[in-house]
């Protein structure tokens, strides 16, 4: 029983593999391409409906949305930008506090300046900053990337490549 569920299994991975290129060959063709795009323009609410019954549909499938991805995108430079800001912030109290207690202990001045110029080289340069926000931006659409694959692999449909 099992050697026959084996081979309906094979059967039905190569009609599927054959179904799937048969329609990836009939879609590539110019002739498909121009007559669907001319269909869409001239139906443009039809398009929106089937967005907006992506977006309702990706939820419960949790397949994230181009609009998603863009909101995190938007979310996560909102976030470095803000923690940058409270870097800076930090760094700014650090240098008041060693101007406050070098003025009220002389003595200890190359002490001071010693732990001052320990701070600065802790403290990330603007170009670092940037830097991380390019890696994040790398980071964010290479999960993109992998989503769009998981997503069309599951045999969903990704409004992200819409």
């Amino acid at each position: 029983m099992s050697d026959v569920y084996k081979d309906l299994k094979k059967i039905a991975m190569l009609l599927e593999k054959h179904v799937n290129n048969r329609i990836h060959q009939e879609l590539n063709k110019e002739e498909v391409i121009q007559f669907i795009t001319q269909w869409l323009n001239k139906h443009p609410h039809v398009f929106q409906s089937l967005r907006e019954y992506g977006e309702l549909l990706s939820a419960p499938l949790n397949i994230p949305t181009k609009t998603d991805t863009a909101n995190i995108a938007k979310l996560l430079i909102q976030l470095e930008e803000k923690v940058d800001t409270l870097e800076d912030n930090v760094n700014d109290l650090h240098e008041k506090l060693d101007k406050v207690s070098v003025k009220e202990d002389a003595e200890g001045a190359s002490e001071q300046n010693t732990k001052q110029k320990a701070r600065r080289n802790l403290s990330p340069s603007k170009q670092e900053k940037a830097q991380r926000r390019r890696d994040a931006l790398d980071r964010l659409k290479y999960y993109s990337h992998e989503i769009s694959k998981t997503a069309k692999t599951a045999g969903g449909t990704h409004r992200g490549s819409a």
